[in-house]
């Protein structure tokens, strides 16, 4: 740590004193942003498209818990809702979004449209994606 404020020092010491303390504020500052930055835990997101009658993708491989947004990019309402019923949407009308966080692997589906479906897999590898 002394060897920082000696290097510190050497730097600031041809600055005139007002604006020392700026630049030492400035360089405080950013260190306890980058700290924040590098310990956030934020959920991982991903996401599934709607369009032409379609998930795409249809299945969609997770590294673990992930927030997935499901976007309305088609021409007519969409919903959707997991095989099992433990979580669904409200209808979306087009270009609308809604998002869910997956803990599981689960199938589903739009309820407006029976044929389209999807899988979403949790899983340790992600080698496996289309």
């Amino acid at each position: 740590m002394s060897a920082i404020l000696s290097f510190l020092r050497g730097l600031l010491q041809p600055l005139p004193r007002g604006l020392c303390g700026v630049v030492v504020f400035l360089l405080i500052g950013a260190c306890q942003t980058g700290s924040r930055q590098s310990l956030s835990t934020e959920t991982p997101t991903d996401t599934v498209w709607m369009r032409g009658l379609k998930f795409v993708p249809d299945t969609l491989y997770l590294l673990g818990e992930t927030r997935v947004v499901f976007v309305n990019q088609d021409m007519v309402v969409h919903n959707v809702k997991s095989l099992d019923s433990s979580w669904g949407s409200p209808n979306l009308p087009t270009d609308s979004t809604w998002s869910h966080l997956i803990q599981q692997s689960t199938p589903y589906q739009c309820t407006l449209h029976p044929t389209m479906k999807g899988w979403i897999v949790i899983t340790d590898n992600t080698s496996k994606q289309k």
